[in-house]
């Protein structure tokens, strides 16, 4: 398996030729290729994701499948542009309670969601789940099935709104995807882990027993999105680090933050890593 970085928070290579006219932000785009399929995981804020294809020799117009990880804008702002370019791959979303959802700041609440209109104008070519979704033998799409330890303090600002007002967003619109190229051997990929990261791998685990997870790729969302600083007590995350001690390949980036990854690889060391706009990596 072949991920390539097409968006994330940092550039990985601003010293190499084929890096130079590449582009970071806050947000999230991956290129997967597995044995038979390409899948875009997420798109970041914008058009960047595409920009950062051509740079890097990536056909969006060939991608199999978009995989929308959850709602929020700097993974789904990306998608009209997808829409334009990619004319036949299915997009797999969380289906179920509409994911209206909004971010709170100095008392007023914005609209981080998906726009509307791309969901009504292209209703053909949206997949969206509710459960568990098998896609074929070898990539299963999951829900986070369990709600342990405190809420992360990055997520205290997010919310859904209700026929009665807002609520703080609990992620049923956020999933989990599971590759298995190796038999028995699991790559799981997450966006933001708003539901925690150790839940997400639990909920792994619990469906998998007799396998191993081999790799994890995604964000641990351990930063502040206004100080840019860990938001979360370092305690915590050295206990998440020790608790993912038993999974060899960790790759991370975006919103789990350099604070957040340099306290993981106190405890994780050469088991992790961070991927950066432009990175490529094998699994």
């Amino acid at each position: 398996m072949k991920i390539t970085t097409l968006v994330e928070n940092n550039i990985y290579c601003r010293q190499e030729e084929r890096c130079k006219d590449l582009k970071s932000q806050h947000g999230l785009s991956l290129y997967i290729e597995t044995a038979d399929k390409k899948i875009l995981f997420d798109t970041g804020q914008d058009d960047l994701f595409y920009r950062n294809a051509e740079i890097l020799g990536v056909d969006i117009s060939g991608v199999d499948y978009l995989v929308l990880s959850h709602a929020h804008y700097d993974h789904v702002g990306g998608l009209a542009k997808f829409l334009e370019i990619n004319k036949t791959a299915k997009i797999i979303i969380r289906g179920g309670d509409k994911a209206d959802v909004y971010s709170k700041r100095l008392g007023f609440y914005k609209y981080i969601g998906i726009k509307n209109e791309l969901l009504e104008e292209n209703t053909d070519r949206f997949f969206m789940i509710d459960e568990e979704f098998k896609l074929d033998e070898n990539i299963n799409f999951m829900i986070n099935t369990h709600h342990e330890g405190e809420p992360l303090r990055g997520n205290s600002h997010l919310y859904k709104k209700k026929e009665d007002g807002y609520i703080l967003d609990d992620f049923s619109h956020e999933l989990i995807m599971v590759v298995e190229e190796k038999k028995g051997e699991l790559v799981v990929f997450t966006g933001c882990s708003h539901g925690g990261i150790l839940n997400m791998v639990k909920s792994v685990e619990d469906r998998y027993p007799n396998m191993e997870i081999k790799s994890l790729v995604g964000g641990f969302h351990l930063q502040s999105n206004i100080t840019k600083k860990l938001a979360e007590p370092k305690e915590r995350v050295i206990n998440i680090g020790k608790k993912l001690i038993g999974i060899p390949h960790i790759y991370t980036g975006h919103c789990t933050g350099k604070e957040g990854f340099a306290v993981l690889k106190e405890v994780l060391g050469g088991q992790i890593e961070e991927f950066n706009t432009g990175k490529v990596f094998e699994i």
